[in-house]
């Protein structure tokens, strides 16, 4: 059982040292116990990705929370449907202590992706009715827009490799799609 599933031999090495207890090998079945599974969702939260996700969650940017644990939006419509399911679940609405209750997440020109080069691209691979990936209702418009702002993200600060393209084959795409 893992709340947020630690993947990769590298994060089983972060987590054990930042708890002292060994997770490489064998040893990672620890994970599924109660205690560390629990832990390290939280840890991987907090740590995990080089950035406390609370200061995403609490602008409600759903889009960057996204592509900071999954790399990019597989699953992304599932997503959406269980954060709104937990809203409600948990009644946030009511809660007297945070700031933001609101169950609608920042869209792509407000969330962090909008800065980012390579998560840019991504929000238009996962949406280009023409591409393979899963996880997000397919939408040209949608996809076109992402692409063109690739392209502005990238000429700023350019994109390295991503989604198995070099940074030359991910400029074509975009160039290509977002005519």
């Amino acid at each position: 059982m893992t709340a947020i599933q630690i993947t990769f031999q590298d994060n089983y090495r972060k987590y054990g040292d930042y708890v002292g207890v060994n997770f490489l090998g064998a040893d990672k079945t620890k994970l599924e116990t109660v205690q560390y599974a629990t832990d390290s969702a939280g840890w991987f939260w907090r740590y995990g990705k080089g950035v406390d996700l609370n200061t995403y969650a609490d602008r409600n940017d759903l889009l960057q929370i996204s592509a900071r644990i999954n790399g990019a939006f597989n699953g992304f419509n599932d997503r959406v449907a269980i954060f709104k399911r937990a809203h409600k679940t948990l009644n946030a609405p009511a809660c007297q202590t945070a700031a933001n209750r609101s169950a609608v997440f920042l869209p792509f020109e407000q969330s962090a992706i909008y800065q980012d080069a390579g998560s840019t691209f991504g929000w238009a691979l996962w949406h280009d009715p023409t591409s393979t990936r899963e996880g997000v209702t397919k939408n040209a418009a949608v996809a076109k827009a992402a692409y063109q702002r690739f392209l502005v993200v990238h000429a700023a600060h350019p994109s390295p490799k991503r989604f198995g393209l070099t940074p030359a084959q991910l400029v074509a795409r975009a160039t290509e799609k977002s005519q």
